[in-house]
């Protein structure tokens, strides 16, 4: 099969060795996509080269920011004024093309050049107090759509307080015929000079595993964190630099390592559940210039109830060097949600706490209940019968006796009223010219 792409802003020109140009098309693109197409045949039709030439605009392009604002040395630190501030960014469009059947992008590059889609990235800071801003940088990246593009903004944050950090991005490609912005925010507050000695206590993260459990499943709660004191020093300490020489004042940091305290909370409207341990020593001293990785700690945990849980974990440390220390810069607490599902092992939707028998898929909340001397609809009563409660009493006049068939009272005996007359010695023998309705219709003695 033959195929060449050429294409200016908007139009795109593929020749197919095959006769289904409408499913070629389908194979690139995803039919919302689609904006104008038009099909010319040349040659015989069958088995012939066919020229394919299509207009396709995007409405609401949009590429979607995810960014991180941290210390260069480690996202675990604080900002300060004598450390590089990084601002890590990831985008991605909402373009959801299909991928092609006949024609490979790795092998036609010029396809998968045109599918790119040119994006303008703008990251402005500002002072909170003054409203002023302190830092501006835009980029421009070519952003393929099935390829997330990243971008590193450096930011010598000279002056320690509270500032705002705005990520914009812009599309600004002509195969766009409308364009929807992203902008997110984030606030940050930058310290003084990292003191030269500091205790370190980040929780970074908290998974589940399984992602989604059910109730009354051994659950994996794995906790990333941080947690050590370090020391700072100078680069120019410990090699033979002289104090003119900038790179004497490059930032090295020494681990050392410590205990950590934790207490995890499992809250859920029907129990809270908390469990407090301590963890050991994470770390062993040594001198880098990049953060080591986190540690993983994983908890065991079993949900007791379906629905959500906020799971939030607090670290602390009793060990004796950071208090010593006096500087604690730490984010110990880190609070995650996760959904268990109910055990449903008739399959019908409902689990097996609101469902009175989860082996009869025919019995759960949602069911329609007959007088069967069943609960299928879970509320406790047989619905629809007379009466639910044995040795229940009412009035016989209420069930709508009348005459003497109103006297007396009714007693519920498996769903049903008994103990009312149905009958009298007037029905029995004729009526009595006695002034009582024997025959129990309402009408007067016959006199």
């Amino acid at each position: 099969m033959n195929a060449t792409v050429n294409h200016d802003d908007k139009d795109l020109f593929i020749v197919y060795g095959t006769d289904d140009i409408e499913h070629g098309l389908h194979t690139f693109f995803h039919t919302d996509y689609i904006y104008k197409t038009r099909a010319n045949r040349f040659g015989n039709i069958g088995g012939e080269d066919q020229i394919l030439t299509f207009t396709q605009t995007v409405n609401d392009c949009t590429a979607n920011i995810l960014f991180d604002v941290e210390n260069q040395l480690g996202e675990w630190l604080p900002l300060t004024i004598d450390t590089q501030t990084l601002v890590d960014s990831s985008f991605y469009t909402n373009l959801q093309f299909m991928d092609p059947h006949y024609l490979p992008f790795d092998d036609y590059p010029e396809l998968k050049e045109y599918l790119k889609f040119k994006t303008n990235i703008t990251l402005r800071i500002f002072d909170v107090d003054t409203n002023q801003e302190v830092y501006y940088d835009s980029v421009i990246i070519n952003e393929f759509y099935d390829d997330p593009a990243n971008v590193v903004f450096n930011w010598d944050n000279t002056f320690p307080g509270n500032f705002s950090v705005e990520m914009i991005s812009h599309i600004i490609d002509p195969k766009c015929s409308s364009v929807e912005d992203d902008i997110e925010t984030q606030q940050v507050e930058v310290f003084p000079e990292l003191p030269d000695e500091v205790c370190v206590i980040v929780t970074d993260s908290i998974d589940f595993d399984p992602s989604s459990p059910e109730r009354t499943e051994q659950t994996d709660v794995n906790i990333g964190s941080y947690y050590y004191f370090i020391d700072k020093q100078y680069k120019g300490e410990f090699e033979s630099l002289q104090e003119d020489d900038p790179d004497w004042y490059d930032i090295y940091l020494v681990y050392n390592p410590i205990t950590a305290d934790y207490t995890i909370t499992y809250d859920h409207p029907s129990e809270i559940v908390v469990e407090s341990d301590t963890l050991s020593e994470a770390w062993t001293g040594q001198r880098v210039n990049q953060a080591p990785e986190h540690s993983i700690e994983t908890l065991t945990w079993t949900p007791n109830y379906p629905g959500d849980y906020d799971v939030t974990i607090e670290m602390t440390s009793s060990d004796t060097l950071c208090p010593l220390s006096g500087n604690d810069f730490s984010r110990g607490t880190r609070t995650n949600s996760v959904v268990v599902q109910g055990i449903d092992a008739d399959g019908d939707g409902y689990h097996d706490l609101v469902d009175c028998d989860d082996t009869d898929p025919n019995i759960n909340p949602g069911a329609t209940d007959t007088c069967d001397g069943i609960d299928n609809d879970c509320d406790g009563i047989d619905n629809n019968c007379p009466c639910n409660i044995d040795g229940e009493s009412i009035k016989c006049s209420l069930l709508g006796g009348i005459g003497v068939c109103g006297l007396g009272n009714a007693t519920c005996v498996n769903n049903d009223w008994e103990g009312c007359a149905l009958t009298s010695v007037g029905l029995l023998g004729g009526e009595i010219c006695n002034n009582i309705d024997h025959n129990c219709k309402g009408q007067p003695d016959k006199c």
